[in-house]
């Protein structure tokens, strides 16, 4: 089967990422004879660090149940985080059932309390309750807010909301501000985006070579498509020299992290010994894992 000559154009979602400290159990047992009394006193930080403590603890000492409590308890005393942690484990269903209004809700609380992490999720829970023009205009503030915030997702999304893929009035101005801020931040999805808009006409502004050099940003962040689209630059000589060798080693790339492209060109690039050694055996399995990713694709039985 030849390769494929198409870029990937689809811009990715967002998933919601927290990244935690873990505690041991025995760490997590000293700092709960801590925090609890002076929780049960009052003192809403407390609380929080209880909370905190809960969620991240190793099991057993790990009780989302009881973090839930304590963020929500942390929460109605002010403390933004807490707010924005319990929305958290509200949207993903953790110590108890998934509650995305409640999140909703909750999130804003935090928000209104200007916790951009608090924002960032209120701006996401208004998305994920519908696409029309309402919510949109709804989740705009918050997720600038969030941006603003140092939020790189929220600025993903704030960036993407102004883009044509989101809006019947779209201004690139504000859509590239915002998405090269989600780029900049380490965000692969938005130097993704960036590539994209330039190499489908959204941003005339740009150059091939901006392009190229975008993808290869967002495959340095591990996001497939990127991958896949680099090595396209590479096999065609599109905003630079071609380089056959590259674009086998960026497929190859692609088809690890389960871009059924990639798997694609890089098995027929092994079958005709372009840009290394041919090898037609080990081509075959890369084929293989294509049509178990896309199994509609042509050639797939």
């Amino acid at each position: 089967m030849p390769r494929l000559a198409a870029l990937l154009l689809a811009i990715l979602s967002a998933a919601q990422v927290c990244a935690a400290q873990e505690f041991t159990a025995a760490e997590a047992e000293a700092y709960l004879e801590e925090f609890t009394p002076q929780c049960d006193q009052g003192d809403a930080i407390a609380c929080y660090n209880q909370a905190y403590v809960l969620h991240n603890a190793a099991p057993p000492a790990q009780d989302l149940k009881q973090a839930r409590t304590y963020y929500l308890r942390a929460c109605g005393q002010t403390v933004g985080l807490a707010c924005a942690q319990y929305g958290d484990l509200l949207v993903k269903g953790l110590g108890g059932p998934q509650d995305w209004i409640g999140a909703r809700d909750v999130y804003k609380v935090g928000c209104d309390l200007d916790t951009p992490e608090a924002c960032q999720g209120y701006g996401l829970a208004i998305l994920t309750a519908g696409d029309g023009q309402q919510e949109r205009d709804a989740a705009l503030p918050a997720l600038k807010k969030a941006c603003e915030g140092g939020m790189t997702k929220a600025c993903y999304h704030y960036g993407g909301l102004h883009s044509p893929d989101g809006t019947q009035t779209p201004d690139m101005g504000i859509a590239k501000d915002y998405m090269t801020r989600a780029c900049d931040g380490g965000l692969a999805r938005g130097c993704y985006a960036l590539g994209v808009w330039i190499w489908d006409g959204s941003d005339p502004s740009g150059t091939l070579s901006m392009a190229r050099q975008l993808f290869k940003s967002a495959c340095e962040g591990d996001l497939g498509k990127g991958c896949y689209n680099y090595g396209v630059t590479l096999d065609e000589g599109k905003g630079g020299a071609v380089d056959d060798a590259g674009a086998r080693t960026y497929y190859k790339k692609a088809c690890d992290l389960d871009v059924a492209d990639g798997c694609n060109n890089y098995s027929y690039m092994l079958q005709v010994g372009e840009g290394g050694a041919q090898d037609r055996a080990a081509a075959q399995p890369f084929m293989d894992k294509a049509c178990r990713l896309d199994p509609s694709r042509a050639g797939c039985f």
